[in-house]
């Protein structure tokens, strides 16, 4: 009798955890519903304004190099050294410094998309002298498992889609920084789910990048003057793509969960129906061994 209390408790158990998962499945598929669209919506519209932000950098640039080439040719000692001269594509002060960011969810249930951003971003990161920033404490922990002893600067983002406020601590953190790396999750459609980084300040990364892809060349006339319009593209582009890209994880950690959770509603099935299967054996002996004491009682009496 033991042995059949133990199975139904098990198997009770088992049942109640079937209904958090897929409660909880069904949470994480109504939030995705309600911000996908929005998410992908934004996405589009910033590939938009990134194309826009590079073309004003590449004049910044232009206008800084010719500046540069004009002042050179009065300079013949620094010319006929081959001094070289560092362009920045920033209009804003920076420290100098590269600040590699990780973006990850405050809950577990994520499957298995946060542990390759950060096998992405632990490669990345391994022997660069670069300050790091962690959104999110299951980044945290993988961190500090992985990189014992290192500094870092953490932020809590709450897992939904956030208000601008919510990630000025995070902004003002990373604007001053020469190069801002991120790396975080990217949603494709429900089954997938990528990891990805993205350079959003890099100065001679940046422009290398944007090289690599054949672009027409167009020239502007900037009113107000050009200093003042990439300044106002900097501050701009930088905080959107940091909302989008915290927006694109969330998004992304939010199919991973599904898909997490219905593997784990299917094992758990898969194991409930192993119980009541065990359960019928177990009974169906129980009530053998009993019709044959039954039977052998019968039989003393004779």
């Amino acid at each position: 009798m033991s042995d059949i209390n133990k199975i139904i408790e098990e198997r009770d158990f088992y049942e109640n955890v079937n209904e958090f998962m897929s409660t909880y499945q069904e949470l994480a598929a109504m939030q995705m519903q309600r911000v996908r669209d929005s998410i992908l919506q934004t996405r589009r519209y910033m590939d938009g304004l990134s194309d826009i932000f590079i073309d004003v950098r590449q004049s910044h640039y232009q206008k800084m190099r010719e500046l540069i080439e004009k002042n050179a040719k009065k300079n013949k000692v620094a010319q006929a050294n081959g001094v070289k001269h560092h362009i920045s594509l920033s209009s804003l002060k920076k420290n100098g410094k590269s600040l590699v960011v990780f973006i990850s969810p405050d809950t577990k249930f994520s499957g298995d998309i946060i542990g390759r951003v950060f096998a992405n971003f632990k490669t990345y990161y391994t022997g660069k002298n670069s300050d790091v920033a962690l959104v999110g404490v299951i980044g945290e922990r993988l961190f500090k498992q992985a990189f014992p002893g290192h500094e870092y600067t953490l932020f809590r983002i709450a897992d939904r889609m956030v208000d601008f406020d919510e990630l000025i601590p995070l902004i003002k953190f990373a604007i001053d920084y020469e190069q801002v790396d991120i790396f975080y999750s990217r949603f494709f459609s429900l089954i997938t789910q990528e990891p990805v980084s993205n350079n959003i300040t890099g100065d001679t990364d940046f422009f290398e990048q944007t090289q690599a892809v054949e672009r027409e060349k167009r020239n502007f006339l900037f009113e107000p003057p050009l200093e003042e319009m990439l300044e106002f593209f900097e501050i701009q582009v930088f905080s959107s793509l940091i909302r989008q890209a915290v927006h694109e994880s969330y998004l992304a950690n939010l199919g991973s969960r599904i898909i997490n959770l219905d593997a784990a509603t299917q094992n758990i099935s898969a194991q409930n129906a192993k119980l009541n299967k065990e359960l019928n054996v177990t009974q169906r002996h129980l009530l053998n061994r009993k019709q044959r004491e039954r039977m052998a009682g019968m039989q003393s009496w004779k």
